[in-house]
């Protein structure tokens, strides 16, 4: 029950979050000729606001993960990791060679012209 704190109220009790294993993650398709460019998937990865989509989707009830390690591992390195930033996003495209010109985002290689365009 995500809203118990609407009958129950704030006073009297301590919240305690345990975060669990339990995870829903959004996937590129790396075989697609766009998203197979890493710096491509790491700037739209960056463009989504998942705290946002997060507290929309379920209420406030989940919280946001940076990997789907357990936060107890010693290999849950997610330090660093950016969340939301558009002008860091930006700044990796135009790091990769993209341009925006027209409304959006284009990069040549080998005299042919590739726009990113996600659907």
């Amino acid at each position: 029950m995500s809203n118990y704190s609407d009958y129950v109220g704030t006073m009297g009790y301590n919240k305690k979050e345990y975060l669990g294993r339990n995870f829903t993650y959004i996937s590129f398709n790396c075989n697609d000729g766009i998203l197979s460019d890493r710096a491509v998937r790491k700037a739209v990865g960056m463009a989504i606001n998942k705290e946002n989509l997060v507290s929309t989707l379920f209420a406030g009830s989940k919280s946001v993960a940076n990997t789907c390690l357990d936060y107890g591992s010693y290999l849950n390195n997610s330090e660093g990791i950016v969340l939301y930033n558009l002008e860091q996003a930006k700044k990796e495209l135009e790091d990769s060679g993209w341009i925006y010109t027209g409304d959006r985002w284009q990069k040549t290689t080998d005299r042919y012209t590739r726009k990113l365009i996600l659907y």
